[in-house]
């Protein structure tokens, strides 16, 4: 049995192979330590990727924390 990977506030939920077929909305970097519009400061970042729902929101998973190097 699949089970669920992410769910959206309409909620329909998705499985992880579901969600790669969703369309890609892109991707953003969160880094906690970031300045209003500063780019990002050495540190650890979570990469986000965005995807649109069947509903039309984006919904976003965090990704494998990366390094960034100033």
């Amino acid at each position: 049995m699949s089970h669920a990977f992410k769910r959206c506030a309409c909620g329909r939920t998705y499985t992880a192979a579901a969600w790669r077929g969703l369309p890609l909305a892109g991707t953003s970097l969160n880094n906690p330590s970031l300045e209003s519009d500063g780019p990002p400061v050495a540190g650890m970042a979570w990469p986000l990727e965005l995807r649109h729902c069947a509903c039309g929101s984006t919904i976003a998973v965090e990704l494998e924390p990366v390094e960034v190097h100033q």
